[in-house]
Order: C-alpha cells, then structure tokens, then sequence
C-alpha cells in the first residue's frame, strides 16, 4: 500500500512537465502569429495603396465613361435641332424620343438617335411629324412582339429607314426586316391583302411602297400597343435593360457636370500631343519608352511589394505552425 503514493507522485510529475511542455509550444505559437499579425498588417497597407491606385484608374474611367455618354447625348440633341430648325419642330421631336424611351424601355440616347434617323429619312419627303412618330412607335411595336434583340432591332431600324428614304421596302431592306421583323411582315400583308409568301416577289417588283409600310406600322401600333405594357413588366430581359438605361441617365447627369471642365483640359492636352508629335522620331521613341515604363510601375511596384509581402507572410505562418505542432515541412 506504500507504494501507491509514490506511483500518483511520478504519474504527477509527469504529467505538469508534459503540461509545460505544452504551454511553452503554445507561447511560441502565439508569439509566431503575432509576428505574422504585424506582417500581415504591412501586407494590408501595401494592398491598401494598391487598391488606392485601382480606385483612382477606375475612377477617371468612370469620368471617361460619363463624358462620352453626355457629349454623345448632347451631339444627337444638337442634331434634331438641326434637323428640324426649317420645320420649327424641335421641341415635339425631343417630346417624341422621351415619350417613345419610357414606352418602350429605350434609353434617351437610343430613342433621340433613332428619332433623328427617322426624321432625316421622312421629313424632307414630306412626311408629317405625326406620320414619322408612328412609324417610330409602330417599329418599336413591332420590335417587342417579335422579341428582338437591341442589336437585331437596331440593325432592323436602319435597314427600315434606308428603305423609307428611297420609297420602297426591296432588296436587301427586306430580306433584313422578314428575317428580323416578322410582326411587320404580317402588318404589310394585311395592308396590302396578300398573303405573306408573296410579299417577296411584290417588293422586287416594287409595289411595297413607303406609304404602304407607314400605314402597316400604323397598324402595328394600334393593334399592339395594349400587349406592351405587359410585356415590359413582366420580361427579365427589360429589367435589366432598365437598369442599365439608368446607369446611363446617372452617367449623363455627371457628364453634363464634366464637360465644362474636361473640354478645356481636353484642349490643352491635344496641343501638348501634337507638340510630342512634331518631335524627332527618336525623341518621341525614348519619351515614349519612359512614360510607359513609369506608368507601368505606378501599378507594378505596389504589387510587387504586396505578393511578396503576402508570400513573407505565408512562410512565417508555416513555420510557426510547424514549429508548434512539430510537423516536419
């Protein structure tokens, strides 16, 4: 029975040196990861001045964008003005494109463009106003019940206005607007009370004339304009092309805003380019060189510092923990 004590002492003993054993390890492993916090901290800096530089690239891009939209967008409005200064319809003509954009989903430089085609193309042929917002309407009509996309309704429009500006809807124009536009297919036939199949050989013979497609458009409109409404609220397609019509809206509001101050700094910078320009082809080559290198390592160097800082980081953390656990690496 003595030796029982003495059997608890030893299995004691044991067991405290084996418990600061473990303790110590821990102390080590945390002091490790601590090392590893303030290098991680640098990394975070470094990723921060990085991420600074991206900023300030995405950010004068945004500006770019904005500008380019709003000039864009003043250019077609200065457009219609012209346009339509003979008529005195400017005013109606914008009224058309905004009504025409929140109609049919359109974003206002979509809508003043396509009005500024149609315009070009029917007014000088002496197509009332009230003729040439139908046919807008009507092609956009027809547009959303044919299910077109934005690059198959745009290619469709221009082929439309070629084909209304030359009198007749024949060749290429209509082969475009069957393959595309089936909806006006249909119109004209029902207009013209021929069946579809035969529309073909009436148009190489010339007989569909640009009164007959106003007309059909007209049709179009009238028949289609209750489904609208239903399809734009209930297609996915057009939620996402609000959206982007608005981003589009934010981007002219702030390209107005530029442009008073980028038109000058735009004009400063193009005489500083055509100086470069009329350098010495050698100058121009090792200026050049220099520049590129030096924007190059604006974004080059912080990241650089960062991957190896992240790569300093990651060796620490690995040996700390190997030396923790005594896992051979």
């Amino acid at each position: 029975m003595a030796e029982v004590p003495v059997v608890l002492k030893v299995v004691a003993g044991g067991a405290v040196s084996a418990l600061r054993r473990v303790n110590q390890q821990a102390k080590n492993l945390s002091k490790r990861f601590r090392d590893v916090q303030k290098k991680t901290d640098g990394l975070s800096k470094k990723l921060n001045g990085l991420s600074g530089v991206l900023g300030r690239v995405a950010l004068a891009e945004a500006g770019r964008r904005a500008v380019a939209a709003a000039a864009d967008y003043q250019a077609l409005q200065q457009r219609i003005a012209l346009l339509t200064a003979d008529y005195g319809e400017n005013a109606a003509a914008l009224e058309i494109a905004a009504s025409a954009a929140k109609t049919f989903g359109l974003s206002q430089r979509e809508a003043a463009g396509g009005v500024a085609d149609i315009y070009a193309r029917l007014r000088p042929m002496g197509v009332s106003l009230e003729d040439i917002e139908t046919t807008f309407r009507g092609f956009n009509t027809a547009a959303k019940l044919s299910g077109a996309s934005a690059m198959e309704a745009s290619g469709a429009f221009r082929q439309l206005s070629q084909a209304l500006g030359s009198g007749r809807l024949q060749g290429d124009e209509f082969r475009s607007i069957a393959e595309q536009m089936p909806a006006i297919m249909t119109a004209i036939s029902k207009e013209m009370d021929q069946p579809v199949g035969k529309l073909k050989k009436l148009a190489s013979e010339g007989e569909i004339t640009a009164d007959i497609v106003i007309r059909s458009l007209e049709r179009i409109e009238r028949e289609g304009a209750g489904k609208i409404a239903s399809i734009m609220e209930n297609s996915p397609v057009q939620k996402m092309k609000d959206l982007q019509n608005q981003i589009e809206e934010l981007q002219i509001a702030i390209g107005d805003n530029l442009i008073p101050v980028a038109l000058p700094l735009t004009g400063m910078l193009t005489e500083l380019l055509k100086a470069f320009n009329g350098l010495n082809p050698g100058i121009k080559a090792a200026v050049a060189t220099l520049v590129s290198l030096a924007a190059a390592a604006v974004v080059i160097i912080p990241l650089i510092a960062a991957v190896k800082a992240a790569a300093v980081a990651l060796g620490i953390t690995l040996a700390g923990l190997a030396a923790a656990t005594g896992w051979g690496l």
